[in-house]
């Protein structure tokens, strides 16, 4: 009995910590351009971004941005402030979120803003 109330419990803390977001993003990244034929985003704030491929439900690619700085991912080219960012593995025919995340945000939780 004891063991079993036990699983029960940390089975309620773990759904309780979960984002519910989508897989690989850190909790308060927020979506910022989502198109198929290209994403594109200029960061107003020091900050991450995040390139998520829709269909594997997964973070191909995350950087620093600093304010002023613009990304631009179409196809399998990606670049930051129009210079070509190197060893990325993009498909061409995917469908891609970008996520953008403000440096030092913390993750949404209920317990850190009731």
């Amino acid at each position: 009995m004891k063991v079993a109330m036990l699983v029960v419990m940390v089975g309620v803390m773990v759904v309780g910590c979960s984002t519910g977001g989508p897989a690989g993003l850190p909790g308060g990244a927020v979506l910022v351009d989502e198109r198929p034929e290209g994403v594109l985003f200029k960061a107003t704030e020091n900050g991450r971004i995040y390139l998520r491929d829709v269909a594997a439900d997964r973070v191909v690619m995350d950087l620093p941005m600093k304010a002023g700085q613009t990304f631009s991912a179409r196809g399998v080219d990606v670049m930051v402030d129009g210079k070509p960012v190197p060893g990325k593995d993009l498909r061409a025919d995917a469908m891609y979120q970008l996520f953008f995340k403000v440096s030092g945000m913390r993750e949404y939780h209920p317990a850190y803003n009731p």
